[in-house]
């Protein structure tokens, strides 16, 4: 009895051993250019050449596919990861007719964030959803004008676009007038700078003109001019000033008292002055 408790023994555990050995070694191989057939969401089954690695005999991890579109006959060469044996994450698809795209793909179809770009030089850098442009992203085209919002299965829905150099608001797909806050904002901040300027041009000119005046009436007190200086009786109150004999200057004093030259300090007489009539 214990040697038959033993055979089963060892049979389980050899049994146990062949099915791990089994599970843990799936049918795995690298190819290169190997013909198969791979499933796209909107193209159904593509035939072509892979090279990467085979997991049961299907794409998975990373590799590269090449194949014809059978529509229109166009090239086209897939570089990226595959899942369950066709196109899942992140990849790269260069078509013969110019097209280029890279950016997310999911069960064979271009899905999540991506760019596109056309042979006529168009772009859209946005959101992909079955295949198809859906979700907010940027569409630029080739002549400069751009749209940047929400675009539902490829349609310009809610955003603003840019037309001839002049900005418009999508709203459900249709054009309106398009409101700049920023240049609102940028001619309000304007005004205000302007406004600012002329208040200060104002009180500058305000103390301008003060100081104007008070150099007017420093002029008329040091010259003894009650009227408003002009050229000549300016020139007739500093002829009636006293040269001083020592170091040339003219000073001015009050008639019927003794002064001092400013510069020299020598001592100035208004009564001889007048008696001599001396003109200076």
């Amino acid at each position: 009895m214990n040697k038959i408790y033993k055979s089963c023994a060892v049979l389980s555990v050899l049994l146990c051993f062949s099915m791990s050995s089994v599970w843990a070694a799936p049918n795995v191989e690298m190819v290169v250019e190997r013909e198969i057939t791979i499933t796209l969401f909107n193209e159904g089954d593509q035939n072509g050449k892979y090279t990467g690695m085979l997991v049961f005999g299907l794409p998975q991890g990373d590799g590269v596919f090449s194949s014809v579109r059978p529509s229109d006959g166009v090239e086209w060469v897939y570089t990226g990861s595959f899942e369950n044996g066709t196109l899942n994450g992140e990849g790269v698809v260069n078509w013969s007719s110019g097209s280029f795209y890279f950016g997310e793909f999911k069960d064979g179809a271009r899905h999540g964030q991506g760019t596109y770009i056309w042979p006529n030089g168009d772009v859209y850098d946005g959101t992909f959803q079955n295949g198809v442009i859906h979700g907010q992203g940027t569409y630029t085209w080739q002549n400069g004008n751009i749209f940047e919002g929400e675009i539902k299965d490829g349609q310009l829905l809610n955003g603003r676009h840019l037309i001839d150099g002049t900005w418009h608001d999508v709203v459900n797909g249709e054009l309106v007038e398009f409101v700049d806050a920023d240049q609102n904002i940028r001619i309000l901040v304007s005004f205000f700078v302007i406004v600012a300027l002329m208040i200060f041009a104002a009180v500058m000119l305000k103390h301008a003109i003060k100081i104007m005046r008070n150099g007017v009436d420093t002029i008329k007190k040091s010259l003894n001019i009650k009227t408003a200086p002009t050229a000549n009786n300016v020139v007739k109150a500093i002829k009636k000033l006293i040269r001083c004999k020592s170091c040339g200057s003219r000073n001015k004093i009050v008639p019927g008292e003794a002064c001092e030259c400013r510069f020299c300090r020598t001592n100035l007489c208004y009564d001889e002055y007048i008696k001599s009539k001396r003109k200076y």
